[in-house]
């Protein structure tokens, strides 16, 4: 499977990010900017993922580099407590990697 090249990949992050209603990281809700956020595979591509809209979210940076290629599901729920307390304007709990 080809790699996107950087003007097809600057397409998908823009055409993601303009139909994106939430600015805030998929994982741990931090605020993200047009300029900040990176595209995530859900499914790494060194394990079969493609560079189809189904299988990217909009990261931020910090999120997209811890997930790597590891699991969708098991970091998203190990985010959710970070990202629920965001939301509710709470103080962030630590979480252990």
């Amino acid at each position: 499977m080809a790699r996107m090249n950087g003007l097809e990949r600057k397409k998908l992050h823009e055409g993601l990010w303009h139909r994106c209603t939430v600015r805030e990281c998929h994982y741990c809700g931090a605020g993200i900017t047009r300029h900040t956020a990176t595209l995530d595979h859900k499914k790494a591509r060194t394990r079969g993922g493609g560079d189809d809209k189904s299988n990217l979210v909009l990261s931020c940076k910090p999120c997209n580099s811890e997930k790597g290629s590891g699991d969708y599901e098991a970091f998203k729920a190990h985010k959710l407590p970070i990202k629920q307390a965001r939301r509710a304007g709470a103080p962030l709990p630590h979480i252990d990697p």
